[in-house]
């Protein structure tokens, strides 16, 4: 099908300091050790009214504290989608798989319900350290703030090699 814009934005380079939330991953790893299962995850979000097509089911892997926290992996697997000018610096599908693991770390235990949907409409800041490949993008998603009226989290992506690729806070 064509494209449609749902909303427009605009990032500017700068060189000013940003806090990064992040965190060792073998540190993440022990406390997101409760398995989500991946393909419930995107039946759940379909239920609740985020239909993601198949280029956009990027969460390959995801893991859940139960405590505000999860650890996921992210890879583009569309033979077409890995064709992409490289001289962006991240893959909108990662980018999305990324905020789409908020849902895990929003669950109470893992299991993500309808009422841990929540759709991202303000970023604080985004922050590129490097380049983020296609394939087995870390992710870890921790919950920063939640009330009645929304939350916050903060969004680290590592590298295959952990190093910190970027922050979305």
């Amino acid at each position: 099908g064509s494209l449609c814009s749902h909303a427009r934005g605009q990032l500017d380079a700068t060189s000013r300091g940003v806090d990064v939330v992040s965190a060792e991953l073998s540190e993440v790893e022990d406390r997101c050790s409760r398995e989500v299962d991946v393909a419930e995850l995107y039946t759940k979000l379909h239920d609740a009214g985020l239909e993601y097509g198949p280029r956009f089911q990027t969460i390959r892997r995801a893991f859940a504290s139960g405590k505000g926290e999860a650890l996921g992996v992210v890879s583009v697997g569309s033979a077409q989608d890995k064709c992409w000018d490289s001289s962006f610096h991240m893959h909108p599908a990662v980018l999305d798989g990324a905020l789409q693991l908020m849902a895990v770390a929003f669950s109470e235990d893992g299991h993500v319900e309808s009422t841990d949907m929540m759709v991202p409409y303000r970023l604080k800041d985004y922050c590129v350290m490097g380049k983020a490949g296609l394939d087995d993008v870390s992710v870890h998603v921790k919950v920063i703030g939640r009330s009645s009226k929304g939350a916050s989290a903060a969004v680290t992506l590592y590298s295959k090699s952990g190093d910190v690729i970027a922050s979305i806070g």
